[in-house]
């Protein structure tokens, strides 16, 4: 009967014109989302998306999903109110049961749905292929675009009904999704995005990877949310209309039948339980501030520490066992610090179990905020031996953290891709010396190339499961590891990048961009400093996941932005597709010289970069060149900042809104940084007679630089620089 009944329903549903008009909608706002107007509606104030995943699957899928809830919850209600709107409500009660009614309707709805959704990803399937090129990967395109246009309808869906069954009104039920719906751009979803019910939170995605922690939180949150809405769905059947009695009558006497309620407490169960033990916070109770913790005391010594990490890639998990041999033990308690998210399940000491507990360091100590927790090993009688300690779950975000930022993916297990943190790694005891070097030995699937700060880790066991084992010698290891491409530039030099932008650094030759830059700031600033023979230059490609870029001792990081095609081809950075890259090269030189950056960004390592940048192209393409697409470009915006009001009238910013501050605020410090300090410079070198007189300015800058980000040094200031060329500040001002 039920079966009939929901054959019958599909079938009038597919003979409506309204159900093809939302078919029409749902294609046409997913759609609507490729273009400038809809992106802009899910970026932050001065943030732009650059991930091609991002862009051409995530935000139009987003937004057509986002509406599509919306149609089809509208149609839903609308159709739901039929009968009564035609007075055949009697006639229609008289040959069925209006429960199996209702379930017919619901099921016919997500049907006919989820038929839509499959139409809309073969429609946009082309377009993403055309626009993504050699970045477009089926299994991430059906993956995440399933996943945003299709369990929010269907949310939305169960809900719209359940509405309908206790309110017997459209308008009430109307109001009611729209209060819930708007009620998703609160601050408040912003924080705890399982709020968001039918329209997930947008991520900056990588293109290479396909940044599996979020699309495990994308899923587990839908299906959790599923369940919920089932549950008010099955809920609100209770509701409807027996006997002519009202809303919560008719609800008094289904209650007779208590096991009718089954389907219901077993939905609610189990979205309760997936809220509860969802593994991407660390939910650990929060301790007060201890300052005995934070500086430990020396705890003892050992021979040796050596761990044992393994990776379930489907799971996102590890599990690990720590062997130390304690030669010394001076404390009845011995620290470690450990990640978020990972679960100590034994600590022995030569085979006997030791008591052990972990807690959160403290509500105002920074270690919270980066995941950080403390292991308290409980040694009463101060005895050494083989202490081992077997570990593992899945990396997770601080409590405190989510409080303050939300959802922030940090460490992450995948297959293409792995990124752990020092402490995520294995159990660290800052205060507990050895004898050798820790020793971290990682097993990874056989095609990864791992990497702690940058630096290749070395081959030791092929394992029968098909990983291998690879091993780090690092006090405090970074482990980024991926399915790369290792090409060696020189004999120094090292540059590790995706598979997938193989064709991108063949066609764009930018091998040869890092022998321009190398060579051009040797010679004319000096050999590069920090970066010892033995252990060689380092420039390595790193998920979007984890994004933005940096250099120092040697090693430069960028995320897959600055290998895409969008940045390639940014005019902002040249007319050549290497010009970016380059510039973040340059990084390795100013970047340790260690710039003081002054608060109005006339002053940083970006102004130099960009000059060198400048003068790297200059000689390498020409004169014109070099003006049209730096020179003119920094003129005309300082030109345009001139005019600014708000930047002739600081005084008034103040009286703006804080959101308007800050736009112009950031506004002002991109153009001091990348545009007035530059011509600055340029300025600088004309007063000084030419290109080798600035040279020689900037070789002393680089000689008398130091490293600021790891000595503490205030490094090198505008002052230091105007000192050296024996020039004012005046001198160098720019109209």
């Amino acid at each position: 009967m039920r079966a009939k009944l929901m054959g019958v329903e599909l079938k009038r549903l597919l003979m409506n014109r309204k159900t093809y008009l939302a078919m029409i909608l749902n294609i046409l706002m997913t759609g609507l989302g490729f273009t400038a107007f809809v992106k802009g509606m899910f970026m932050a104030e001065g943030f732009e998306y650059t991930s091609s995943l991002t862009n051409n699957v995530i935000i139009p899928f987003g937004f057509g999903g986002f509406a599509a809830a919306l149609i089809w919850g509208l149609y839903v209600i609308s159709d739901a109110d039929r009968a009564i709107k035609k007075g055949a409500e009697e006639m229609t009660a008289a040959y069925t049961d209006e429960k199996v009614m209702s379930h017919a309707r619901i099921c016919a709805f997500m049907t006919v749905s989820s038929f839509a959704a499959l139409i809309c990803m073969l429609f946009i399937l082309t377009l993403c292929i055309k626009r993504m090129d050699y970045l477009f990967t089926l299994k991430w395109y059906i993956l995440y675009s399933f996943v945003y246009i299709l369990p929010g309808v269907w949310i939305t869906i169960a809900v719209c009904c359940g509405l309908y069954n206790i309110s017997r009104n459209v308008s009430v039920s109307l109001l009611v999704v729209l209060l819930l719906t708007i009620s998703q751009f609160s601050p408040l979803s912003e924080k705890d995005l399982f709020l968001r019910w039918n329209i997930p939170c947008i991520f900056e995605l990588s293109d290479c990877y396909g940044s599996v922690s979020v699309l495990r939180f994308l899923y587990y949150s839908r299906i959790a949310l599923f369940f919920l809405s089932l549950a008010f769905y099955l809920l609100s059947v209770k509701f409807i209309r027996k006997y002519r009695l009202g809303a919560f009558k008719s609800f008094a006497v289904n209650l007779r039948k208590p096991l009718a309620f089954i389907p219901t407490l077993m939905c609610l169960c189990a979205a309760v339980l997936l809220f509860v033990f969802e593994p991407f916070v660390d939910h650990s109770a929060v301790v007060p501030y201890d300052d005995n913790w934070y500086d430990a005391p020396y705890q003892g010594e050992c021979k040796n520490c050596v761990a044992d990490v393994r990776f379930n890639t489907l799971l996102g998990t590890l599990k690990g066992e720590l062997n130390m041999d304690l030669t010394e033990v001076v404390r009845r308690e011995i620290l470690f610090e450990i990640r978020s998210g990972i679960k100590v399940k034994s600590v022995t000491l030569d085979g006997e179990k030791l008591e052990h507990s972990i807690e959160y360091y403290s509500e105002d100590n920074n270690k919270l905020n980066l995941g950080v927790k403390k292991l308290i090993v409980k040694n009463p009688d101060r005895k050494t031996g083989r202490l081992t300690i077997v570990y593992g779950g899945y990396p997770a975000i601080s409590k405190s953290l989510y409080r303050t930022t939300g959802y922030t993916f940090c460490d992450s297990v995948g297959r293409a891709y792995i990124k752990l943190d020092d402490v995520c790694v294995a159990p660290q005891a800052p205060s507990l010396a050895s004898e050798k070097e820790p020793v971290v030995r990682i097993n990874v699937p056989a095609d990864h190339c791992p990497t702690s700060w940058g630096k290749a880790l070395k081959k030791t066991v092929e394992n029968e499961d098909g990983s291998v084992c690879w091993e780090c010698r690092e006090y405090v290891p970074i482990i980024e590891s991926g399915v790369n491409n290792t090409d060696g530039v020189d004999g120094v030099t090292e540059f590790l990048y995706a598979k997938k932008y193989e064709k991108t650094v063949r066609d764009n030759k930018l091998d040869e961009s890092i022998k321009d830059v190398m060579g051009y700031c040797d010679e004319h600033y000096g050999e590069l400093k920090f970066a010892e023979g033995a252990e060689g230059i380092r420039i390595q490609q790193i998920s979007n996941d984890y994004g933005g870029g940096g250099a120092g001792d040697g090693y430069v990081y960028m995320d897959e932005n600055f290998l895409s095609p969008e940045t390639l081809s940014d005019d902002n950075k040249g007319g050549n597709k290497n010009e970016t890259f380059m510039h973040e090269i340059i990084h390795l030189y100013w970047g340790d010289m260690g710039c003081e950056v002054s608060d109005d960004g006339l002053w940083s390592a970006e102004g130099l970069d960009v000059y060198t940048t400048y003068r790297i192209v200059k000689e390498k393409y020409g004169e014109l060149y070099a003006k049209k697409y730096y020179v003119d470009k920094w003129t005309e915006e300082v030109r345009h900042q001139n005019r600014n009001f708000y930047f002739r009238h600081p005084e008034y910013i103040d009286i703006l809104p804080e959101s308007y501050q800050a736009t112009i605020k950031n506004s002002v410090g991109s153009i001091n940084k990348y545009s007035r300090m530059p011509l600055m410079l340029l300025k600088a070198e004309e007063k000084l007679g030419g290109e080798d007189a600035m040279d020689e300015v900037l070789r002393q800058l680089y000689e008398n630089g130091s490293f600021n980000q790891w000595d503490g040094s205030e490094g090198q200031t505008m002052q230091d620089f105007l000192d050296i060329a024996g020039l004012t500040k005046e001198d160098i001002e720019i109209d």
